[in-house]
């Protein structure tokens, strides 16, 4: 067993979801994650982490005994210890880098969120077990009024933004509106992305980019019957994303 194991993945929510499990199941002592400021609040308040698992999420920049890896090229996983470890029984394996951030440099070959589990040496089949959240249902509710929506109204769900802001990118998907309301999935300020459960739950249909959404749906009771994923990569890319959902029955365009 590792002493400390550290998690160099800060950012992407999605990956950050997706990588949960391999955080949870290192057989380490202690896992320290570093998170972007972007997402360190929302990770803290909504990530539920099991108890029997010691896993701090903390803020950039990342430890000292770590930062000249953080900081370097190295994308495969490095065993090292510090001068406080000196003392244990194999120092020389007593702590474990995991850069899962790069891991599709190590292995270019294969889906990019897959690649982060090979790197671990782990498997992903079971990651939505590890992914779980806690609920604001009052923002949820306050999200569905600002949005102008009422209980039992029909309305097709339609996101065409991607990435964070004020870095995040447009691209629209070809959705054909069927003559009900159309509720832009957007950046609003006030609320998180966790705050759109019950507007993901509530909606009709369901027409979106690949995002962090794809794994937030696969632990929501979805009423919509028509859902439609693009990847943002390209029509020729759903590859990267199709083993990801376990529940959500998407068309994959």
């Amino acid at each position: 067993m590792y002493r400390r194991a550290y998690i160099k993945q800060p950012a992407g929510l999605g990956d950050i979801f997706y990588c949960l499990k391999i955080a949870q199941t290192i057989k380490a002592e202690e896992v320290i994650w570093p998170i972007s400021d972007t997402y360190y609040d929302l990770i803290k308040k909504h990530i539920i982490i099991d108890v029997r698992r010691n896993v701090k999420f903390v803020e950039l920049p990342p430890p000292e005994e770590v930062l000249a890896l953080w900081n370097s090229e190295y994308n495969s996983p490095y065993y090292f210890c510090t001068s406080e470890d000196v003392n244990q029984v194999q120092p020389q394996n007593n702590n474990l880098f995991l850069p899962l951030q790069h891991a599709d440099r190590v292995y270019p070959d294969i889906p990019i969120m897959l690649s982060k589990y090979k790197l671990a040496n782990s498997s992903s089949d079971d990651w939505l077990k590890y992914f779980n959240f806690k609920r604001d249902h009052q923002k949820e509710n306050e999200l569905f009024e600002h949005l102008g929506l009422s209980e039992n109204e029909e309305y097709a769900l339609v996101s065409h933004n991607y990435g964070t802001p004020p870095n995040f990118l447009v691209k629209p998907v070809p959705y054909e509106n069927k003559g009900i309301k159309e509720v832009k999935l957007d950046f609003i300020d006030g609320f998180n992305v966790f705050d759109w459960c019950k507007v993901l739950e509530q909606a009709t249909e369901i027409h979106m980019l690949e995002t962090c959404f794809i794994y937030i749906t696969e632990k929501l009771n979805l009423k919509a019957k028509e859902l439609n994923l693009w990847s943002r990569r390209g029509p020729d890319k759903c590859e990267q994303i199709s083993f990801i959902p376990k529940n959500v029955n998407w068309t994959y365009n």
